[in-house]
């Protein structure tokens, strides 16, 4: 069961998938290439016939899906449930996961009541009680997760599933509950010792000494920098 759709990553996620099962040369691929390298790898090592652990998962646990079977109280998973719901889970100040299902009996409910239709996601923030749609974008029919970006940490978020008519008309199926996005909480820091400094800058470095690509980090770097009174971002 895929919980992550390896196109939703980020080039730098993606990078470290590709570092971590040595692929040859990834720092030269595009993004498009890494995502079909690393869907390749995925397809030949998680299968029911050839299943191994691919090398980043190395210190989990090595259970075969075909023991679980044996254990009394497992079951496989469905792929979706008898209800429709749609939930908003935070990853990280920055970026969180959309999961949803429509039950089948309101999926034709709503084709009686429409017709064919497409499904759609909005993404909405919430300030001062007041709400406005930060981006939308459709899914097919057997899309259940998505990954959505929250440009604003700190305010309340929601996600909402919408059947887009032939008529272009937009009816709400299913909203999630209001989920208020925990900043970064590096940035609320007022000052940091010279030992916190230098613990938390060697943790965003690797061993060639690069900057680890990413947002929050970029954003923590910028802040210590301000601090020491250097005011050029990096």
């Amino acid at each position: 069961m895929k919980f992550i759709k390896i196109g939703a990553l980020s080039t730098s996620e993606l990078q470290y998938i590709a570092r971590q099962e040595e692929v040859d040369k990834w720092e030269e691929m595009s993004r498009q290439e890494l995502i079909d390298c690393i869907e390749e790898i995925y397809e030949e090592n998680i299968s029911p016939d050839n299943f191994s652990r691919p090398k980043h998962l190395a210190g989990i646990p090595r259970v075969s899906p075909s023991l679980i079977q044996d254990f009394p109280r497992f079951e496989t998973l469905p792929r979706q449930y008898p209800e429709t719901v749609i939930y908003l889970i935070q990853k990280d100040p920055s970026w969180g996961y959309v999961f949803w299902s429509i039950c089948h009996t309101d999926q034709e409910k709503l084709e009686e009541r429409y017709g064919k239709f497409e499904t759609e996601i909005k993404v909405l923030c919430y300030e001062d009680g007041c709400s406005h749609d930060i981006f939308n974008f459709m899914v097919d029919y057997n899309d259940l997760q998505w990954t959505v970006n929250f440009p604003e940490p700190g305010k309340e978020y929601q996600v909402k599933l919408f059947a887009l008519t032939k008529t272009g008309e937009e009816k709400e199926i299913v909203s999630s509950e209001k989920l208020r996005i925990s900043s970064n909480l590096l940035l609320q820091r007022e000052s940091f010792t010279e030992k916190e400094k230098a613990l938390i800058l060697s943790s965003f470095v690797t061993k060639h000494r690069k900057t680890i690509d990413n947002k929050q980090v970029t954003e923590i770097i910028n802040n210590i920098n301000i601090q020491k009174g250097n005011t050029n971002e990096k």
